[in-house]
């Protein structure tokens, strides 16, 4: 299920240059409704109306009548916790979380490092004084889970540290990471993050689907590894990944298979669940035109020379080339396989 409880956002990242939403309710999109943050643009919001308010606690009814939790996305043309978004609006809907038990809120956003004030600001009174952690933590409900946006190195290395700490500040249902469109190689067992307060030197990593925070150690230039030690603590518990589709005049960007397959094996060494939403619009050549057929503008090689092929890396030839073919023809499938895991959720 997707519920959207208010429309309107501001850019902030990279995934953001081909924003749907915007391609959809945006001053120019195809049912302007809202002006989108950009440059020399404030954002205006809007929020929904009372009827689609009311959806949410059908379908905790229909959980009910099933015996089936629920998902649902929320939101998927705002974010959650947009801080120039009225509180109201935000305690509104932290108390319709509360009133549908049965379903699973997901909570995605792009400003990681606003959970835990705005949740505050909107679970109590707020005032001048500090965060309350501990109240935060009471109040959160029980069935909402919190997830960023993270599509390159650098925005997980800055993001991802940011969400497990709000993970152990409110304990939510579970944290995740949304990694489409993935725009780049990930690590997420190698984040390069701040020495935490007592460590010896600026030389920490963080492996965030084991939970674990440690030194890092030198195997040679440009290459390390965390220690066997270190600090451990509630890590990822479901990574989800997709390419990108063309929205409005924005061409979709193509996603390196390597990349999806990494997040893959990553996921698969650390037992965390892991959910591949779609390829985007290109394929492997190799793949989708294996007698090399195919000719035109549509063609991408990458730099590096190479794709993976199959259960093996092809170099050289039509493996390494990628040709734009629609997210239909271009699938969900790695080597063959569908990916649909889901974490478990607490009852």
């Amino acid at each position: 299920m997707t519920f959207n409880p208010w429309i309107g956002c501001t850019k902030v990242g990279p995934a953001c240059d081909g924003c749907y939403a915007e391609a959809l309710f945006g001053d120019t999109g195809r049912f302007p409704r809202v002006i989108w943050g950009r440059p020399g643009h404030r954002a205006t919001h809007s929020r929904t109306a009372a009827s689609t308010w009311a959806e949410p606690r059908r379908w905790n009814r229909m959980a009910v009548r099933d015996g089936v939790r629920r998902f649902v996305f929320c939101a998927s043309v705002a974010d959650v916790f947009d801080n120039q978004v009225s509180v109201e609006w935000r305690r509104d809907l932290f108390d319709l979380i509360r009133a549908t038990p049965n379903l699973t809120w997901l909570l995605l956003t792009k400003r990681p490092q606003n959970i835990v004030k705005l949740a505050y600001d909107a679970m109590s009174c707020p005032g001048p004084s500090p965060v309350d952690a501990a109240f935060v933590r009471m109040a959160w409900p029980r069935n909402a889970a919190i997830g960023c946006t993270v599509v390159l190195q650098a925005e997980a290395d800055r993001d991802v540290p940011v969400l497990l700490a709000a993970k152990a500040a409110v304990d939510p249902a579970f944290a995740f990471v949304s990694m489409e469109p993935l725009l780049g190689a990930v690590n997420l067992r190698k984040l390069e993050v701040k020495a935490p307060k007592g460590g010896e030197d600026d030389a920490w990593a963080m492996d965030a689907l084991e939970g674990r925070l440690a030194p890092i150690i030198r195997l040679g230039i440009g290459d390390w590894e965390l220690d066997g030690g270190g600090r451990r603590f509630g890590g990822l518990d479901w990574v989800i990944s997709g390419g990108e589709t063309a929205q409005g005049e924005h061409q979709p960007r193509p996603s390196h298979p390597a990349w999806f397959r990494s997040l893959r094996d990553q996921c698969a060494a650390a037992g965390v669940a892991y959910h591949h939403k779609q390829n985007g619009e290109f394929a492997q050549v190799a793949v989708v035109d294996p007698d090399g057929l195919t000719r035109g503008d549509d063609i991408m090689v990458w730099p590096d020379g190479w794709v993976g092929g199959g259960t093996h890396t092809q170099h050289g030839g039509f493996g390494s080339l990628q040709r734009r073919v629609g997210v239909g023809l271009a699938g969900r499938e790695l080597d063959g396989v569908t990916h649909d895991a889901r974490p478990e959720v607490r009852a």
